[in-house]
């Protein structure tokens, strides 16, 4: 078996509602190596303050440039 598979989720969002974004993470956090978020419109960025971790990754688009090209920015981004 290979060491070296990494277990990652990536997570899109796109105007959250917070209370299930952090139930999300929270429920992933402590079996996975990386969480990966790739933010599609603004969001609070000191919301992801409360998780001191650093297994989370936060890539923030500018606009929202729809699920297809966010989920090639987060298979690039962990290539």
């Amino acid at each position: 078996m290979n060491k070296n598979i990494k277990t990652i989720s990536l997570i899109i969002v796109y105007q959250p509602e917070y209370s299930k974004l952090k139930k999300c993470i929270l429920s992933q956090i402590n079996q996975l190596e990386k969480i990966l978020i790739i933010c599609n419109s603004k969001i609070k960025k000191n919301f992801f303050l409360q998780f001191n971790s650093n297994k989370i990754e936060i890539i923030y688009n500018e606009k929202n440039l729809g699920i297809a090209r966010a989920q090639n920015i987060g298979i690039e981004f962990l290539m």
